[in-house]
């Protein structure tokens, strides 16, 4: 396990083109070594793979596995390599990159991104089933808000010396 996880920390010891970085964990369970290898990114930390090893191979769940695989340890790293392969989203109807941000978001699904060309993938007609919008996230009743700010303001108030 100690020459996997410095194959590992080695090959991705740079940040992946995605910007992604990949950091591993490593802890002992039931007497078994076990390494679980992340990318951490802007939208968070995701698991790529859990790995184990169990005497001249190596037990591997990848994301959304329930099945372990026996591995060698070419083939862990292969994997890895792949897991690491950054995701590309492309727009449904003139197959440019897109990206979700706050500023792209589609404002009728509220779901999914307008790509340049002014499309979103709710306007797909070749979906089998139409997108429905996500629900709106009502502000906070105003007039409540007022209320106990006018109660209870003074307690949040800076005291002058």
């Amino acid at each position: 396990m100690d020459e996997l996880q410095e194959n590992l920390r080695v090959r991705f010891s740079e940040p992946l083109p995605d910007g992604r970085s990949i950091r591993l964990r490593r802890w002992t369970c039931a007497g078994r070594d076990q390494l679980a290898v992340q990318a951490s990114g802007d939208c968070g930390t995701e698991i790529l793979a859990t790995i184990t090893h169990s005497t001249d191979e190596f037990i591997v769940i990848g994301p959304g596995q329930v099945a372990a695989a026996r591995m060698s340890r070419p083939a862990v790293m292969k994997l890895i390599e792949d897991l690491a392969k950054p995701y590309s989203n492309k727009c449904w109807n003139c197959h440019e990159p897109v990206t979700l941000t706050t500023e792209n978001r589609c404002p009728k699904c509220r779901r999914f991104v307008v790509c340049g060309c002014g499309m979103c993938l709710c306007d797909n007609p070749n979906l089998e089933q139409p997108i429905r919008p996500a629900p709106k996230h009502e502000p906070a009743n105003s007039a409540r808000a007022e209320e106990l700010t006018r109660l209870y303001g003074h307690l949040f108030q800076k005291k002058s010396r």
